[in-house]
């Protein structure tokens, strides 16, 4: 029997076993430490009358008070909390999935609270079922939040090979009958001594647990080890794995067997594989190096068998389903937040695929969004890890969505197509339609708006704008500022610029914002009032990767560019006249100088031609191809930075960063930088 949980006893049966039906009632003792025989004796005098529908008042103090607390609790169960069990779905949970003949699987059934349950294990028939106790503990839902749960264990030990079927069971809890999902366990023969073992002392051996997998379907490679001699050091080398990623499964199965009139000592490793690609796949031979063998000369180096595995492609996904290279059983799920978000800020969006199988390598399309709405992908997080069957857990996608106008949006749910091995079908994951509550966003205080950087009496026309800045008619100020600037951020004007993002800024505009502080930053890169205004606004620096390039000003690296130019030229004009004039060194630290000068000023110019960037201000859409009925790959959100790309038929391709590549109009809300 496997050891308990910490703090936990084996759980006692019902005295009243039903052996026709094979149901099984567990009482909820909690911890041996605080339980007397006396209270234990109560518990289990309860149960016995609870199953023939009696309160056993005769065993307890105050009739009266507890017949009130039993018509209380049973009400409870009845119209609260028997309602909510029925809501809940109970999980079934297998570990591992596939085994040998003989080997036992753990069979846990999760049932929400801490309630008592009986389980009728009857139905399961190609496995001996021995009950294990249940364990009572806390687990995050697929709502991300931690609930008590109650998990009955039965250890389950297979027939027969083949596929081993756990039928539907019912849990019969608070008064409610409920259904657990069907399952699986693939059972291996039991491979019993290797025939080429007859007559030798040691013998690397290598299986795997099925020999024509399809590709992405995990299988599991298994190294044997027998013996019946005695030594001090023993390694095994594995073979390279080449086609396959591979990670090794813990634990190391050390048992003893007699063949042929000898006592083996057998160790067992495991390796799961899954196939990268299709076709055969060759296994090199395994290496196991053994030393202190008595009578030996030296260390032992015994070579494993070479193997060869036939990998199937994956069948052609049904017409009408997305395309997917998924294997395993999964399943999909999205949320976002339920309480509203302001216009302009973000909400955060989880898809979340679930289950075994290649899900660590899942690809998760970004999500189907309305008009008006915008998402940016943040990160990707798994959960879990690698067992016989694959990878055993989760892998949730984030992304922040962003609305600039308030209302009601509709996500559809997200589809995936994964392929299911064992039915040899494929299967449609959908997930939930989320919706988003986006509420008008609070209008900006302009008593607490910052002050104005550019003086009152500064050249440019700014009287109006200033007053509309002054009365909290922030979009009215920016289009002012805009109309004084003429697109030009250069010189005096600096300050009106800065004036002009933190206007549009305030007015929830981000993508026109953005736009002004970037120029403000080409025209006069490393000021301090341009870098502070840049990190308020959360935008990322806008560098040239030069070094004079992010001091100095353009026009500056312009002027002093074309100046080292004609100082370079005159400079071999004049090596020739004067070069015995000047040691040889400052000739070409001049010439270096003035050439490097000259590189960056000309670095500088040709940029916006060679590598053009652009800044997003408002939610554009980024295609799969240059056509308007193309699909949707993402969305840029507003102030995003990109590069552009070539230009084909009134569209231009975009790179976002991260090998986000996609093409939108050139009439849209995509504004090239100079």
């Amino acid at each position: 029997m496997p050891p308990v949980a910490e703090g936990m006893i084996p759980p006692a049966t019902c005295p009243g076993r039903s052996l026709g039906r094979g149901s099984w009632r567990w009482l909820a003792i909690r911890s041996a430490a605080d339980r007397s025989s006396q209270s234990l004796e109560l518990a289990r005098n309860t149960a016995a009358g609870a199953a023939k529908g009696q309160c056993p008042l005769e065993t307890l103090p105050g009739k009266g008070v507890w017949l009130v607390v039993c018509v209380l609790v049973m009400g409870w169960w009845c119209w609260g909390g028997g309602t909510a069990l029925a809501e809940t779905a109970i999980a079934v949970e297998v570990d591992p999935r596939e085994t040998v003949v003989g080997r036992p699987v753990v069979l846990r059934v999760l049932v929400p609270g801490d309630a008592s349950a009986v389980i009728d294990i009857a139905p399961i028939v190609d496995f001996t079922v021995t009950p294990r106790g249940r364990v009572v503990g806390s687990r995050t839902g697929p709502d991300g939040r931690p609930g008590v749960v109650t998990a009955y264990r039965f250890e389950l030990t297979p027939r027969r090979s083949g596929n081993g079927l756990i039928p539907a069971l019912s849990v019969a809890t608070g008064g409610t009958r409920l259904t657990t999902s069907p399952a699986t366990v693939v059972v291996r023969p039991d491979p019993g001594p290797p025939p080429t073992l007859a007559g030798k002392a040691i013998l690397l051996d290598a299986a795997l647990s099925r020999p024509n997998p399809y590709r992405g379907q995990t299988v599991v490679y298994t190294l044997r080890l027998f013996r019946s001699v005695p030594a001090s050091g023993i390694a095994i080398t594995p073979p390279a794995f080449d086609g396959f990623t591979a990670v090794a499964l813990p634990g190391q199965t050390d048992t003893e067997l007699t063949a042929g009139g000898k006592r083996y000592a057998v160790s067992q490793v495991d390796y799961a594989l899954t196939p990268l690609r299709t076709g055969r796949l060759a296994l090199a031979p395994a290496r196991a190096r053994l030393s202190g063998i008595p009578g030996a000369p030296g260390p032992s180096v015994i070579d494993g068998p070479a193997l060869e595995i036939a990998v199937r492609p994956l069948p052609p996904v049904p017409a009408g389903l997305p395309a997917s290279e998924l294997v395993g059983q999964m399943e999909l799920d999205a949320r976002v937040p339920a309480a509203p978000v302001a216009a302009g800020q973000e909400a955060g969006l989880e898809v979340v695929l679930s289950g075994r199988g290649n899900l660590a390598e899942a690809v998760l399309p970004a999500p189907m969004l309305p008009q008006g709405l915008s998402a940016r992908r943040l990160s990707t997080q798994d959960t879990g890890g690698g067992g016989p069957d694959g990878f055993t857990g989760r892998r949730t996608v984030r992304f922040a969505l962003r609305a600039e106008s308030p209302g009601r949006y509709t996500l559809p749910g997200p589809r995936l197509a994964v392929f299911d091995p064992d039915r040899e079908v494929w299967r449609v994951l959908s997930g939930p339609e989320t919706v988003l509550s986006v509420t008008a966003a609070p209008a900006p205080d302009a008593a607490l708006a910052p002050p104005l950087l550019a003086p009152a009496g500064n050249a440019l026309s700014l009287a109006a704008p200033r007053t509309a800045y002054a009365s909290g008619r922030f979009a009215e100020a920016a289009q002012g500022f805009e109309a004084a600037l003429q697109n030009s951020c250069n010189g005096t004007a600096l300050a009106v610029c800065l004036d002009t993002a933190a206007s549009w800024r305030l007015a929830g505009d981000t993508g026109r914002a953005a736009l002004w502080l970037y120029r403000a930053e080409l025209a006069q890169p490393g000021d301090d009032a341009v870098a502070k205004a840049r990190n308020a606004a959360g935008l990322p620096p806008l560098s040239p990767s030069l070094l004079l390039g992010n001091l100095l000003p353009r026009r500056t690296m312009l002027a002093s560019g074309a100046l080292a130019a004609a100082i370079l030229v005159l400079l071999l004009l004049a090596v020739r006249r004067w070069r015995h004039t000047l040691p040889r060194g400052a000739w070409l630290m001049a010439g270096i100088l003035a050439g490097w000068l000259a590189l960056e000023a000309g670095w500088l110019a040709l940029a916006p031609i060679l590598a053009p960037r652009a800044v997003v201000t408002a939610a554009t859409a980024a295609l799969s191809a240059p056509e308007a009925e193309a699909e949707v790959l993402f969305t840029l959100p507003p102030a995003a930075l990109v590069r552009l790309g070539p230009r084909r038929g009134g569209f231009v391709r975009v790179d976002a960063g991260n090998d986000a590549l996609g093409w939108v109009a050139r009439d849209t809300a995509v504004t090239r930088l100079p």
